[in-house]
């Protein structure tokens, strides 16, 4: 080649400013001249061999000169300063060997014909371009890391894959890497453009979460999110969805109220945060709002709470993501203030039609029994109760002992809550599409009876459908889906739960020879109070509608328009048949109720990707406005004579309007977010949102919060990635932080009220003021906290995450305490009550097989939530002053302090604080005992073989809880020795004087010693105890009949299932369920479930 002029010229004068010019100048000029005049083209023609280890340069320039034509001029003390160098080289070019051989020297090098002049100084060597595209199975991979090995250069793919940059000729080995991709290498040499394929590998670490208004993965989350998938959804029979995420996720605790199917169910996310503020979380579903607000009335005895949560079928659901802290939940602004749970549901894909035909039967009992006594322990009791009070029995009320069947001995609990419940599901779904359009549409069937005697169903028939199409080189797109369900059940009034553990195991029949009910004198007839029925017709509405343009890269604009409707109809007919004789009613009477609640949404959202430099960011903008109209109507009808009429109210005598309701809820809000990821290792995301609530006069409906995380994927550092990633796969670090508002309490609570009075004046109805116009009230908000370590070891075979969480609520919506004068007993405000929730969350899964033929995984998850009361001004004087203490947990509950059984007097004894001579309130409620969870979580067990596929779920729970005792409160009359069974347990009662029990003498006598002291034992901490447990909550077996299996080839697959949930459980609770920790409702149902499913 032909040397540049005026780099000759730059080289002269380097040269002569150097300190040995006087020696050097004339002997430089002289060569250099010679090689000018003389050049050769012959640069780079030649091609060595050298191989060795520790070579000095001086070795390695004389291999080059006997190799090949060229000669070395040095620098004098050029060699000197140079580094050795380990080389192995087959026929090489001579450029790639040289930039190998003086990268990283303290020389430099210039060709100059067919000599090599060496001197001392940095290189100067000029900038190659690499270009080219990174693919994966042909498709273009966004997002990748394409950097220069042993360097931090690089940048990162832009949506076509492809990537550019700058780099000295000596960098020939590019590094590509990309989350939930393998690591690859790539000599850049002969390569003008690269077509780089990477390959995708299969972790759980790359799936994809649905957030708040998009997607990520688990990887590059820094936010704290929990996700349960269709495949663990799908093989638990359960009717709600929130079921299937009992014990799953962590910081995620969900509770039955009841057994019964779509009865009340808790979900708490985090503890407690607010006094008086609804906890519960958002619920959206296909990108809409989903009312969890029971809409029950006259049910609330049979279905306490229902979740309307019920009219979604688990088996339409794809996906379920758990949003936890305030970086994931800022983006929902106040809504998301008690966590969010986001339920997506399933969609159609790219690919040939299929048909999918699924039927399962199954049957139901409840898990769980009390120890009640018998009829000979039951009279035992009775008789002593007498003997201690030294009274007889009075043949007017004491018919158990004087009148009924003294043989006669009945289970209670097997007779009026322990027949077997059936299950009969039918689905049918079908789905597919093309590259422009894609569907999907699913209709079920579902009918189950109870365990109660009596022809009780609930049935419920569902309907899932989407469809998504793109057009103009997709450039929009549009979705819609529509979620419905209809409800049809017929239950009775009351669970007779509380009756079948009350009632005397020597009662008579419920029905007289000639099929009349039994009105024995003293007997509530069970059987009577079963035939006063709880009748519902429900229905759902979720529609969903997407509307996607993408005018230029990078750009989104969506608009998304939701609607739901939610709408029961209830009927209680109560014939007077069923009523006791003796009460002296003569027609019948029944409740309607009626409740609707509709709901809207419209989101505008804007997204902008750009990539700048060697990272990606996205910003996206949107803004929300939500309306909510609920109304209720609750009617009350008498004077029926015709039974067949009690189903209208057009045979009643009297229709009394004891209840209606009309509320309008609107919500607007703005938010942003902001996200930034630097070469797939630093993730920055800031997230904004100003909220307006008409739940707040209008000078405080608006207020603002936001929140920001922060994720290291430090494993992807270049100084980690080749050296250390043996021990540790993959290593992130997490933290975020953020503020967010609560409006959750009624609406109009600013507003003053009027309530009608229950007398009128020369007929007419009159109204008395009921509350105070208050407007000086505002946001409730919390502040929190989250830090998390995620990784994986041994090829990504164990698979860990540790986070810990403070939330600290503060400015607490609550009732201000008002003296009596006023008229008014409260007045709504904001008090700076400080309650501070904290966890730790622990998250394992471990690949323990992982063959061709058979694997064995299992994951675990483990939650220790604590829960405090930091600060309440004015507790004293307020409403909450028997119920919290500051320094305790929101969860802990006041009580007397029960110190046995005094061993003279064979009474409940109790610790008397102020040392009065008695026990009084509230001045001896000194005991707090803490109702709360202080472990929970759950053990997942998966094993697969050939076709066979087994799953073992264990949920545990360490707490304390309300247990048979507490239960009880207010009925004294339910004193061990009375005309009411008992637990087994009563019998180690005292007897004698000097015995050492924690169970007071038999008692029947009210006014005696035992029996106040009863009154005053249900108010003890004897009601709070051990209601830890261990469950096996589902165990799934399924065979897989493949198409090479089949006589027929015109079935692709046959499934075969077996599934049951709620196994049993193991348990030290005094109670019936140490879930549910309630007398009044059945406990937790055994559910054994078999089927097939058909895919065509």
């Amino acid at each position: 080649m032909i040397p540049d002029c005026k780099n000759l010229i730059l080289f002269k004068t380097k040269l002569f400013s150097s300190r040995k010019k006087s020696l050097l100048s004339i002997k430089v000029l002289l060569v250099l001249s010679i090689i000018f005049i003389t050049n050769q083209s012959v640069w780079g023609q030649g091609r060595i061999t050298i191989s060795g280890k520790q070579l000095t340069l001086s070795v390695v320039l004389q291999q080059i000169e006997s190799q090949t034509g060229y000669t070395f001029w040095m620098e004098d003390g050029a060699v000197d300063k140079s580094r050795r160098v380990d080389i192995e080289v087959s026929d090489i070019p001579l450029d790639q060997l040289l930039g190998f051989v003086f990268r990283n020297q303290p020389v430099t090098y210039k060709v100059i014909g067919q000599t090599i002049v060496v001197k001392s100084g940095p290189v100067i060597s000029k900038k190659q371009v690499i270009q080219g595209i990174v693919v994966s199975d042909g498709q273009p991979v966004e997002s990748a890391s394409v950097q220069l090995k042993g360097s931090l250069k690089g940048v990162i793919t832009n949506t076509r894959g492809a990537f550019l940059l700058t780099a000295n000729p000596g960098d020939t080995i590019l590094v590509v890497s990309c989350v939930g991709y393998e690591i690859r290498e790539v000599n850049t040499v002969d390569n003008k453009f690269l077509q780089i394929e990477i390959h995708r590998t299969v972790q759980q670490l790359d799936e994809p979460v649905v957030i708040g208004y998009g997607t990520t993965s688990r990887r590059s989350n820094p936010g704290s999110v929990g996700t349960l998938s269709s495949g663990q959804i799908d093989i638990q029979p359960v009717t709600n969805p929130l079921l299937a995420l009992q014990g799953r996720i962590p910081g995620l605790y969900i509770q039955q109220t009841t057994g019964l199917s779509d009865g009340g169910i808790i979900v708490n996310i985090g503890g407690q945060s607010s006094v008086e503020s609804n906890n519960t979380p958002l619920f959206v579903v296909d990108e809409v709002p989903f009312s969890s607000n029971p809409l029950i009335q006259t049910g609330s005895s049979i279905v306490p709470q229902g979740s309307p949560l019920s009219y979604i079928h688990p088996l339409d659901i794809e996906n379920i993501s758990v949003l936890k802290d305030a970086d994931a939940t800022a983006i929902y602004g106040s809504r998301g203030a008690n966590g969010v749970i986001l339920i997506s549901t399933k969609r159609g894909g790219v690919g040939r039609n299929q048909m999918s035909a699924t039927s399962e039967l199954g049957i139901g009992k409840i898990g769980t029994r009390m120890k009640l006594l018998n009829t000979a322990e039951y009279l035992m009791m009775r008789r002593e109760a007498f003997a201690n009070d030294q009274v007889q029995p009075d043949p007017n009320v004491d018919d158990d002992l004087l009148s009924w069947d003294t043989i006669r001995n009945v289970d209670w609990q097997k007779e009026l809550i322990g027949k077997t419940g059936y299950i009969m599901q039918d689905r049918l779904s079908v789905s597919g599409g093309s590259k422009a359009i894609t569907y999907y549409a699913a209709g079920s069937y579902r009918k189950e009876t109870t365990t109660f005697p009596g022809n009780f169903y609930n049935k419920k028939g569902f309907i899932n459908s989407n469809i998504s199409t793109t057009w103009g080189k997709r450039k929009i797109a549009l979705n819609c889906s529509l979620l419905g369900t209809i409800d049809d059940k017929t239950l009775p009034y009351e669970d007779p739960t509380s009756i079948a553990l009350r009632l005397q195991p020597n009662a008579p029949p419920g029905y007289n020879p000639d099929g009349s009910y039994n009105w024995a004198s003293g007997y509530r007839n069970p059987f009577a109070a079963l035939h006063q029925l709880y009748k519902a017709h429900g229905s759902n509405l979720i529609v969903n509608t997407g509307v996607t343009y993408s005018p230029w890269k990078g750009v989104r604009l969506k608009t998304n328009l939701g609607l739901t409707s939610t709408n029961i109809n209830e009927i209680t007919p109560v014939p007077v048949s069923t009523i006791d004789p003796t009460l002296g009613l003569t027609t019948s009477y029944s409740t309607f109720g009626k409740s609707r609640v509709t709901s809207w949404i419209i989101e505008p959202q804007f997204e902008y990707v750009k990539y700048l430099g060697p990272g990606k960011m996205t910003f996206f903008l949107g803004a929300t406005l939500q309306g909510i109209n609920r109304s209720s109507e609750l009617l009350y009808a008498t004077g029926y004579t015709d039974p067949a009429a009690l189903e209208t109210t057009d045979g009643a005598a009297s229709i009394t309007t004891v209840d209606k309701m009309y509320t309008e809820y609107k919500y607007m809000g703005f938010y942003m977010r902001l996200r930034y990821d630097f070469y797939n290792r630093y993730i920055a995301e800031v997230t904004g949102r100003r909220d307006g609530s008409s739940r707040f006069a209008p000078e405080r409906q608006f207020g603002t919060f936001g929140a920001f995380g922060l994720a290291w994927l430090f494993t992807e550092e270049p100084w980690f990635k080749f050296k250390k990633r043996k021990l540790l796969n993959f290593g992130k670090l997490k933290i975020s932080y953020g503020n967010v508002g609560n409006d959750q309490i009624g609406d109009y609570k600013y507003l003053s009220a009027w309530s009608p009075l229950i007398y009128t004046y020369s007929g007419i109805v009159g109204l008395s003021p009921t509350r105070l116009y208050n407007s000086d009230y505002g946001w409730e908000s919390s502040r929190k906290i989250n830090f998390g370590f995620e990784g994986t070891l041994m090829k990504d075979r164990i698979q860990f995450s540790i986070n810990y969480y403070r939330a600290t609520t503060f400015n607490q919506l609550v009732r201000y305490p008002l003296s009596s004068v006023t008229g008014f007993p409260s007045l709504q405000g904001n008090l700076p009550a400080v309650i501070k929730n904290t966890a730790i969350e622990f998250e394992l899964t471990t690949i323990n097989v992982r063959k061709r033929l058979f694997t064995w995984t299992i994951s675990a998850n483990v939650t220790l939530p604590r829960n405090r009361l930091t600060s309440f001004p004015k507790l004293a004087a307020s409403d909450y002053a028997t119920v919290y203490t500051i320094g305790k947990s929101v969860y802990s509950t006041k009580a007397f302090h029960f110190t046995g059984v005094d061993k003279n007097t064979g009474a409940y004894t109790f610790e008397d604080t102020d040392k009065d001579g008695q026990i009084s309130f509230p001045n001896d409620l000194t005991s707090y005992k803490n109702v709360s969870k202080s472990v929970f979580g759950g053990i997942l067990n998966e094993f697969s073989y050939k076709q066979f596929s087994v799953s073992l779920f264990i949920q545990l729970v360490k707490q304390n809880g309300f247990n048979y005792i507490y239960n009880n409160r207010g009925l004294t009359t339910l004193v061990p020795g009375t005309s009411a069974n008992q637990p087994k347990y009563v019998m180690t009662r005292w007897r004698q004087k000097g015995m050492n029990t924690n169970v007071q003498r038999f008692t029947q006598q009210g006014g005696s010693d035992a029996y106040n002291a009863y009154g005053v034992y249900l108010a003890s901490d004897a009601g709070i105890s051990d209601a830890s447990f261990l469950r096996l909550k589902n165990i799934s077996l399924s065979y897989l009949l493949k198409k090479q299996h089949l006589i027929t080839t015109t079935l692709p697959k046959i499934k075969f299932m077996l599934q049951v949930q709620n196994l049993f459980t193991l348990s030290s609770y005094n109670g019936e369920d140490p879930e549910i920790q309630t007398n009044f409702g059945i406990p937790v149902v055994r559910v054994l479930l078999m089927g097939v499913e058909m895919n065509f």
